[in-house]
């Protein structure tokens, strides 16, 4: 299963499609004293596609594991997920 399986395309941000873009984040959170912007940059992009993907399903609870299989794209899972999951909530 895969965004793909389970959200519209045309829902997905333009820069699903970058693989540059996507690369950045879908790698795993770096220190956020490290640089504070971008850290909340990601976590903004990830914790708006969760809330996104709940509106869409009418369904406002997730677990880690439906958010990692969901938000795949090319056979990878953003590193970064669970962290989003535990600040999120």
């Amino acid at each position: 299963m895969g965004i793909a399986d389970c959200y519209p395309e045309e829902k997905l941000p333009q820069c699903w499609s970058d693989d540059v873009r996507m690369n950045a984040l879908f790698a795993p959170f770096r220190l956020k004293s490290a640089n504070p912007e971008s850290w909340e940059m990601k976590m903004k992009f990830w914790s708006d596609m969760v809330r996104q993907w709940c509106r869409f399903k009418m369904d406002p609870i997730v677990s880690a594991g439906d958010v990692k299989c969901v938000f795949q794209r090319r056979g990878r899972t953003a590193a970064c997920l669970d962290i989003v999951i535990e600040e999120m909530f």
